[in-house]
């Protein structure tokens, strides 16, 4: 399957050589109160969330009526006005606001968002993905109730549609460290060739953290502002102050790990480039001479040298006499 290296979220790039986008989850944890709702959308936005995460869905189409379900959805609803506001809030606050989409509810709610996400419940729904890979955003598919080999049957179903990103899940609250299973990111990046993502389920910022050193772009994890709160997913949400350590860890962390390409490191440190060594002839050397590994020496002048252009400058002949100490360079060599 052809990969690709990168995908837009509104101004942000998903990509190896960018910085990870964290989702704040809000889910339910608003508990259908509107004023905590912007709340929490206001304290995800300062703890470094570049996005934010509801569940919006018809109680009524979705669950059996008076089961456990039906119950928290039915407690946790909006109004169609009262959304267009909280969408109208995050836009106002400068940050992405999406929803799970587990059926067309939000279709009637006429919001134009800039991603979308299909719950682990919804991943063998073909019809509903189908229809909003038509809108041409990036969507996100959690794995979290399926075998590798239904996630590499979806993935191959979906070839062509490059703006597909799974997310590596498992669909237990709260997960034990030891369930993670975050090796999956790499197998999965292996297998679908694109960009891979991780939604958490634990009650810390560890596994996050791993996912994103693992190569995970994209990490989702649950928010509230009362982790000792009953019901919903407060235990397994991060309060305020710690998602803004983890979106500073996670940052710490990219920054640690840097790009592949060393040059850009050495490059940009001055002092590096002042203490590697430069290569200078050892004796004096008539015209003609053919320069041999026998002839250099090292010494840090200020200046630096590849070794590169060692590789290039030996059994090369000396343009003219030259005396011990000159500096081996292009100018000096036939």
């Amino acid at each position: 399957m052809k990969s690709f290296k990168k995908i837009w979220i509104g101004n942000h790039e998903i990509s190896d050589n960018k910085p990870t986008f964290i989702i704040a989850e809000i889910g339910i944890n608003h508990e259908g109160n509107y004023k905590k709702c912007l709340e929490l959308i206001n304290k995800a936005k300062l703890a470094g969330a570049n996005g934010i995460k509801l569940q919006l869905a018809n109680p009524e189409s979705n669950y059996k009526r008076g089961s456990k379900s039906f119950k928290i959805y039915k407690k946790s609803e909006f109004s169609l006005n009262q959304i267009r506001k909280i969408y109208k809030y995050a836009k106002k606050k400068k940050i992405i606001l999406f929803s799970t989409m587990d059926d067309y509810y939000l279709e009637n709610v006429k919001i134009n968002q800039q991603i979308y996400k299909i719950s682990s419940s919804q991943f063998n729904n073909l019809k509903l993905i189908k229809n909003i890979l038509k809108k041409n955003k990036p969507l996100l598919i959690s794995t979290g109730m399926s075998e590798s080999n239904e996630i590499i049957a979806l993935s191959k179903f979906l070839k062509q549609k490059t703006k597909v990103i799974f997310m590596h899940c498992i669909s237990k609250y709260p997960l034990k460290n030891s369930e993670c299973n975050l090796s999956m990111i790499n197998y999965l990046k292996q297998k679908t060739k694109g960009i891979v993502g991780y939604s958490d389920h634990t009650k810390g910022t560890f596994a996050c953290e791993i996912a994103s050193m693992l190569g995970a772009k994209i990490i989702e994890k649950h928010f509230t502002y009362n982790t000792k709160r009953k019901g919903f997913d407060h235990k397994i949400s991060l309060d305020y102050k710690n998602f803004k350590k983890m979106v500073k860890n996670i940052r710490d962390l990219e920054d640690m790990l840097g790009s592949e390409n060393l040059n850009n490191a050495i490059k940009k440190s001055k002092k590096i480039s002042k203490q590697k060594r430069s290569y200078l002839i050892d004796r004096d050397l008539k015209r003609g001479s053919i320069l041999k590994l026998d002839h250099v020496i090292t010494k840090r002048i200020g200046k630096s040298e590849s070794i590169n252009n060692l590789f290039r400058y030996l059994g090369k002949r000396i343009k003219s006499n030259t005396l011990k100490n000159t500096e081996i360079k292009k100018k000096i060599l036939v």
